[in-house]
């Protein structure tokens, strides 16, 4: 129970994260952008306070803090490590984050590290007295492609106390996060079949105008396999997909002219795929409203939406993420 050792990760944090598209990218993305607008305040307990605080002031010892959290790193702003860390949150259900301390003992740079780059290493030894975790790179295309596998031996390991956890509780393990993508994982798999069933039914599906069938045509020799088979595949060249819709197909002798086709129905899954998407949206914890996908009847029922997405989902990840940073980086200050 007091072992900070990481422990390996109870589903495919690399799977999970391929999955940043679609329904889930539109929740996600729209949340984390409100996400990295926040703005942050050191404190200082004090007692004689009337609130029990008082802010943080330039010549505390502890406005190394703010500087810090201002300017995490070379790169990145603190609206951005709020940004990454909701996104890694709610892909895989846990943030990390390295710690990079400095000769002084305390910390010099915080840097995000995508969770499906750190495979956990429990082992314990002088080198890591809490284990670590090993840093994977992925180049996924190309000749010298890679990707994170727990047998190589690429990648730099991060001892275990140098990297901040934050995650949403998993029912089962006190070191892992459960994420919503998980929770919500046969849902999202329905829209995403739905979405692959319109795409084909686009890219496939066969739309002439009319057809011109030639009728009245006796004693027509069967064809053959193999001429059917050249037909089929000529059929599909030339009349699959969206480009070709309208096109004037001449059909085999014995037929009339008909008119072919039309509107496809309501592309399919319609009133299905509306009702998966907005309880997928509230598992990420955002409205179609606020997400902007659909039009507000009324300035109040966006201002209502708004205020929804904020008390129910930025303010109690904002104070998740404020306690880990009081628990884990204030302590150095």
């Amino acid at each position: 129970m007091r072992s900070q050792a990481p422990g390996g990760w109870s589903d495919d944090r690399w799977e999970a994260s391929k999955h940043y598209v679609g329904i889930a990218y539109v929740a996600i993305h729209r949340c984390a952008e409100q996400m990295a607008q926040a703005e942050f305040q050191v404190y200082r307990k004090d007692h004689r306070h009337p609130d029990g605080k008082r802010p943080v002031l330039r010549g505390d010892p502890a406005y190394s803090l703010i500087k810090l959290l201002e300017r995490p790193n070379p790169d990145d702003s603190f609206g951005d490590l709020m940004s990454d860390w909701f996104i890694q949150m709610n892909l895989t259900g846990t943030a990390l984050t390295w710690m990079v301390p400095n000769d002084l003992g305390t910390l010099a740079e915080l840097y995000p590290i995508p969770t499906a780059l750190a495979i956990p290493q429990p082992a314990v030894n002088p080198d890591f007295p809490d284990g670590y975790y090993r840093i994977q790179p992925v180049y996924p295309y190309g000749p010298f492609s890679s990707y994170p596998t727990p047998a190589s031996a690429v990648g730099a390991p991060i001892p275990a106390q140098w990297m901040m956890r934050i995650k949403f509780r998993h029912p089962l393990l006190r070191y892992d996060g459960y994420s919503p993508l998980t929770a919500l994982r046969l849902h999202l798999d329905e829209i995403e079949a739905m979405d692959r069933s319109r795409f084909y039914a686009m890219r496939r599906g066969i739309n002439p105008s009319a057809v011109l069938n030639f009728d009245e045509v006796e004693g027509m020799e069967p064809l053959n396999e193999a001429e059917i088979e050249r037909i089929r595949a000529e059929f599909e060249a030339d009349f699959h997909g969206a480009e070709n819709t309208g096109r004037l197909f001449v059909s085999t002798p014995g037929g009339k002219l008909e008119p072919w086709g039309g509107a496809p129905k309501d592309m399919d899954y319609q009133a299905g795929w509306e009702q998966l998407t907005s309880f997928a949206m509230a598992g990420f914890g955002i409205t179609a409203e606020a997400a902007g996908m659909t039009a507000a009847s009324a300035y109040s029922t966006l201002y209502a939406s708004l205020k929804q997405l904020y008390w129910q989902t930025l303010e109690p990840q904002a104070n998740r993420i404020g306690a880990r940073l009081t628990r884990v980086v204030a302590p150095f200050y």
